[in-house]
């Protein structure tokens, strides 16, 4: 057993259980809980933290949670996923790994096993407060994190991921984290993200992949948003942008942001 201890903790949200809750309190529940995959930020809670909630919020129930984030650090070097013994602690209790963690591995060999010991990225960390409160601590995830947006890498995991979702009938949710534009003007970041964002709602992977690269768009998590649009358009799920937001809407400062967006992807 390999135990993963909060890095950010009290700096990207907070570290005490009873301020965890009352955040997950402050977002009202939807009206229906029948989303599949969703597409949410992690950037510290208050920033993103509603946006990502009103998006995780509209999960159906899950006993498998798939977790694809950015690794912002390179630790991964091409792609890597946690393993498969691993428990997440956090401040509001804990969560294990899948073993369907061997399935990925085996479908993709080439995964690098992150090393804990090392390892401090944000992009799951910040989402599992969130997933105990909405799912229960019995949930198991199969996370997975990614530096090397090479579409052929993408296009296998995102046939695994698909596999283990269409094995697990109904039990399995899919969760793509990224922030949008990074540092730019609001209005920038909103024409830019919305060339890709309409893409996400068409669910063409291959145009989102496209409007990123030719409009240069600074978003973190292309890989992830890649593939949960990928697995989206293969089930046959019905898109739907819940939020879309800045850093500015906090600071009120339009002048130099980074952008998120709240998409689900409903049964």
């Amino acid at each position: 057993m390999s135990i993963r201890l909060p890095a950010q903790a009290g700096a990207f949200y907070p570290s005490g259980d009873k301020e965890i809750a009352e955040f997950f309190g402050s977002v009202p529940e939807p009206e229906k809980k029948d989303a599949v995959c969703a597409i949410v930020p992690h950037a510290g809670w208050i920033y993103s933290g509603s946006t990502a909630l009103k998006a995780l919020k509209n999960l159906a129930p899950a006993s498998t949670v798939i977790m694809l984030g950015p690794d912002h650090y390179g630790i991964s070097r091409r792609a890597g996923i946690y393993p498969h013994d691993c428990i997440w602690k956090l401040p509001n209790g804990e969560l294990a790994c899948s073993p369907k963690v061997k399935e990925m591995k085996s479908a993709c060999p080439w995964l690098s096993e992150v090393d804990i010991k090392y390892d401090r990225e944000h992009s799951l960390e910040v989402l599992l407060p969130f997933l105990i409160e909405h799912f229960g601590s019995s949930a198991q995830l199969v996370p997975l994190i990614m530096y090397d947006y090479e579409k052929e890498k993408m296009n296998e995991i995102a046939e695994a991921v698909l596999g283990i979702i269409r094995e697990g009938k109904g039990s399995a949710a899919l969760i793509g984290s990224s922030d949008f534009s990074h540092f730019v003007p609001a209005a920038r970041a909103q024409k830019n993200d919305m060339l890709v964002i309409d893409r996400i709602l068409a669910l063409d992977h291959g145009a989102l992949h496209s409007a990123v690269k030719e409009n240069d768009v600074s978003m973190c998590g292309l890989g992830p948003v890649y593939i949960t649009t990928f697995i989206a358009a293969s089930l046959g799920l019905r898109p739907e942008l819940l939020e879309y937001t800045s850093s500015g809407a906090v600071t009120g400062d339009d002048r130099d942001v980074v952008a998120y967006a709240g998409i689900v992807f409903r049964k």
